[in-house]
């Protein structure tokens, strides 16, 4: 292998003339010895009498031309192999790699003209193993590097790579390569290594680059939602005064305020409600991005879920004209291993959209359907308007409403769904959507039997 690349090296910086030339001349030298010392030549063969002068002529002028044929093959396979290795190099200058290969154990390193440009180093400078380990490595790498490399060859194998390290150009400039070894040993033991490096140094940077980025952001979340939690935390208290006092002024009042101060009144106490269940989604969604959610699971009956969320929305349900018909309480109990509360909490969400999105007069109806083995589904099935095709895919994003418009009296921010979706699924369970536009949805969860 060492012999190939010096070889390979002769015919890089050698012209083809001179390469042809000398193979050619010494073709002729060595025959016309042989003649001149020979008592036979082949015309001793022919049927004609020669006289030994002319036969010594006769084979030395043989010997020229072929030696003349041997000069002009041997110049022209020379130059069309020095051809093919002026292209190896402009392909390794333009994807900017090079090859090596040392004998282990020897002190040169072979490194093509591609390997050079790499490292900044001339056609002609000589480069050792010791200048590679002590220069060429850098130096917190070089330790890794020949370690790789030994136990590849202790351990017998054939092939190593790829293997990503620095390298100091003769500049000071550090690159980072991509290298790929091939061992080769010989009968005597001994082995040589030939080897890539590609220069993967903008790669290196822009992965550096997005590592920081992605870090950056990170903490940035992390900043951004400890603030609102803070923030929603801080607006609980002034909003539980605004609430309280006009529950106490509504109360005490009674026919001393007039129609029209009463109407404001529930104005405040209706928008301080929202204001309130504003907060609580905002705080509910800060420790969704953090995963900060306390789940417990445990055995847990769902019927006795569904009837806690049921009584929850009563109120609303009311207001709003809808009825509420769970079925659960007329089947068997079914247990399943997940967090109480949290389920009641996924459950409330999804009864409040099913009577806000409902029609006066309308149904919600709570059972159980077909689910996977291992699985209980539950269905929460409402007469509303239903759910455009489109938006299905969306409507556990955040902050998606199916209305476009400000904000009334209960509707929330659009986060209640994407909380339900994240509390679902770290509990184990599944969540989705079936809905015909026009006729009603259902909204269906999936929890994990004991």
């Amino acid at each position: 292998m060492a012999k190939l690349g010096q070889f390979e090296a002769d015919i890089r910086h050698r012209t083809p003339q001179r390469v042809a030339l000398k193979l050619g001349l010494t073709y002729i030298a060595v025959s016309t010895v042989w003649i001149i010392g020979s008592d036979w030549v082949v015309y001793d063969l022919l049927p004609i009498t020669v006289s030994p002068l002319a036969q010594t002529l006769k084979g030395l002028t043989f010997v020229v031309l072929s030696g003349a044929l041997i000069v002009f093959l041997a110049h022209h396979w020379t130059r069309a192999l020095q051809k093919t290795a002026e292209k190896l190099d402009d392909s390794q200058y333009l994807a900017r790699m090079g090859n090596f290969s040392w004998a282990v154990g020897a002190p040169e390193v072979f490194c093509s003209d591609g390997m050079r440009h790499l490292l900044n180093y001339d056609a002609g400078e000589r480069i050792d193993i010791h200048q590679v380990q002590a220069e060429i490595h850098h130096p917190d790498d070089n330790d890794r590097v020949m370690n790789w490399i030994n136990t590849g060859i202790e351990s017998g194998a054939s092939a190593l790579g790829p293997e990503t390290y620095r390298l100091v150009r003769k500049d000071g400039e550090v690159i980072w390569v991509e290298a790929n070894i091939r061992i080769e040993r010989a009968r005597s033991g001994s082995a040589t290594i030939f080897g890539t490096c590609l220069d993967i140094t903008r790669r290196v940077e822009i992965e550096h680059a997005l590592i920081d980025a992605k870090t950056r952001s990170e903490q940035a979340a992390k900043a951004k939602s400890v603030f609102l939690a803070s923030i929603s935390h801080e607006l609980r208290t002034p909003l539980n005064a605004i609430i309280g006092f006009s529950d106490i002024i509504q109360s005490s009042a009674g026919d001393q305020l007039s129609p029209k101060q009463q109407e404001q009144l529930n104005h405040i106490h209706t928008a301080g409600n929202q204001l309130y269940g504003l907060v609580t989604d905002v705080l509910e969604l800060t420790h969704a991005e953090q995963l900060d959610f306390r789940i417990e699971p445990a055995s847990m009956s769902l019927r006795e879920a569904t009837e806690t969320a049921t009584a929850q929305v009563r109120f609303l349900a009311e207001r709003h004209a809808v009825q509420v018909f769970d079925n659960l309480q007329h089947q068997e109990d079914v247990i399943c291993f997940a967090d109480s509360a949290r389920v009641q909490q996924v459950l409330v969400n999804i009864l409040s959209n099913a009577i806000k999105y409902n029609h006066p007069n309308g149904s919600v109806t709570i059972e159980l359907g077909e689910s996977k083995p291992g699985k209980v589904r539950l269905c929460i099935t409402d007469t509303g308007r239903g759910i455009p095709d489109d938006e299905k895919a969306s409507i556990f994003n955040i902050f998606k409403r199916l209305e476009d418009k400000a904000l009334v009296a209960g509707e929330g921010i659009g986060v209640g769904l994407t909380i339900t979706k994240s509390l679902v699924e770290r509990m184990g369970g599944e969540i989705g959507v079936e809905s015909v536009l026009g006729q009603g949805s259902t909204f269906w969860c999936e929890f994990p039997m004991v």
